[in-house]
């Protein structure tokens, strides 16, 4: 009885210590090569698209943004419509901003996610407010 105990409490160690490997390894979105942004909202009446392209702003959303992939489907509403785009010369990389406000971006047309932290989303929110977005926008 001991040892079919002790195994299962090896199996639950080694069960933790990989979860948390898988998680801590677990790949960042690249934002970096970004030398620029294009928001986009379309959305009821609204027809916003802005470039930033002053550092200090595009520094901004690419570190709000830098957050760990996760492969996911979550029921959040996703849209190119309401996106930010990051691009440089050689690379662009859609941004899809959850529609009903939950702090998820969706990767492209994929089904990669960022999941930001709450503190991550308002501010990403605040900081969008100011070009005309409103969220939920379902």
């Amino acid at each position: 009885m001991k040892r079919i105990l002790m195994g299962f409490l090896i199996l639950f160690a080694v069960g933790i210590v990989v979860s948390f490997m898988i998680s801590f390894f677990r790949p960042k979105l690249d934002t970096e090569f970004a030398t620029g942004a294009i928001l986009r909202y379309k959305y009821e009446d609204k027809n916003i698209e802005a470039r930033i392209d002053d550092k200090k702003s595009l520094d901004q959303f690419k570190t709000l943004l830098k957050d760990k992939i996760y492969t996911d489907h979550p029921s959040c509403s996703f849209s190119t419509d309401i996106s930010i785009t990051l691009y440089d010369e050689q690379k662009e990389i859609v941004l899809c901003l959850a529609c009903d406000g939950c702090p998820t971006v969706r990767i492209g047309e994929t089904d990669k996610c960022v999941f930001l932290t709450d503190e991550a989303g308002a501010k990403l929110k605040q900081i969008l407010s100011q070009y005309g977005f409103s969220f939920p926008c379902l």
